[in-house]
């Protein structure tokens, strides 16, 4: 209980210790740089066919429905836009970087101007197959986030143990990939409601069925930040999702304004350095140093996170164990 005095990590001292932390433990930028670089350089998988198929039952649709405003002529002409594009840009395999929790990514770089043209390593043509793929990468994906989140877990709790790691690898990544099922579920049914709401007002007032939406997104958006800190619970604290979501709720009630001033400053900061990965990305050689950057800044941010969290949530415990101890009855004689 020494330590119950001392003053919780801030905000600023958060990320610039997570920062520290991976200059000290450089290896963590390992896995994010080689997954970057894969999804880069590495085979693609075209879902082509798919998209041409959707391409081409829109435009049945269109043809067999006369008398389509202006407006709804837009929105078709930007599905079909999107429908196009996917069709020819999107790589199957980059559905490992949706389900890579935390894991710094960075797509979009085979449009470089310098990047050769490369034919597809397998084409996907039907959707049956496509949802198969997609569900096998979304469970390589999980592992990947497991392995890199674990990298750095272990050096916030300062276990130097190397027989602990594949064990706390392997629980964290069921653990997570119950917690991401469990929020999959939960967002369904916390949005159902405003949805079938908002759609049978919306016959009635447009207006009041987009104030439901917007209320439903405030209420999803409050859930999020909520969240925020259930993987550093899982990969810090070892907990399971339940324990997670509970630990991750007890930090954002206990720091509300510190906790939300963290999450902001790490998404005004991603957001401002891809605008300069943007600006920089020019051709291969700058691919490589901003994926080397990106993996750094990423890392720094997580690290920064998982300190956050378990500095916090030590911090909490310790209170309450003195509360505990002042609280319990002093027997006498």
């Amino acid at each position: 209980m020494q330590n119950i005095e001392k003053k919780p990590l801030g905000v600023i001292d958060a990320l610039s210790s997570g920062f520290e932390l991976v200059v000290r433990r450089p290896w963590v930028l390992v896995l994010p740089i080689i997954f970057n670089l894969f999804l880069w350089l590495g085979p693609q998988v075209t879902a082509k066919p798919i998209f041409d198929q959707a391409l081409t039952m829109l435009n049945a649709s269109v043809a067999a429905t006369p008398g389509i405003s202006a407006e709804a002529q837009q929105g078709l002409d930007a599905t079909k836009s999107m429908l196009q594009s996917m069709g020819s840009s999107f790589n199957v395999l980059d559905v490992t970087a949706t389900f890579a929790l935390g894991v710094p990514a960075l797509l979009g770089l085979e449009t470089l101007s310098t990047s050769a043209p490369r034919a597809p390593w397998f084409v996907v043509g039907d959707l049956g197959t496509l949802l198969a793929l997609a569900l096998l990468l979304a469970f390589v994906g999980v592992l990947i986030a497991s392995l890199y989140l674990e990298t750095i877990a272990r050096a916030v709790r300062r276990d130097e143990s190397p027989r602990a790691f594949a064990p706390r690898v392997l629980k964290s990544y069921l653990n997570t990939g119950a917690l991401m099922t469990f929020a999959v579920f939960g967002l369904i049914v916390l949005l159902s409601p405003f949805l079938i709401g908002a759609t049978l007002i919306s016959l009635l007032s447009q207006t009041l069925a987009s104030f439901i939406l917007i209320a439903g997104s405030m209420l999803v958006l409050a859930a999020v930040l909520y969240m925020t800190f259930a993987l550093p619970a899982i990969f810090v604290s070892g907990a399971n999702p339940l324990q997670a979501i509970w630990n991750s709720i007890t930090i954002f009630r206990y720091n509300s304004w510190s906790a939300m001033g963290l999450v902001f400053l790490i998404y005004l900061i991603q957001m401002g350095f891809s605008l300069v990965w943007q600006q920089l990305l020019v051709g291969v050689w700058s691919a490589v140093i901003i994926v080397a950057a990106n993996a750094f800044l990423g890392s720094g941010m997580i690290a920064a996170a998982m300190l956050y969290y378990h500095d916090r949530f030590t911090w909490l415990t310790q209170v309450r164990e003195r509360i505990r101890q002042q609280q319990r009855p002093v027997i006498k004689g």
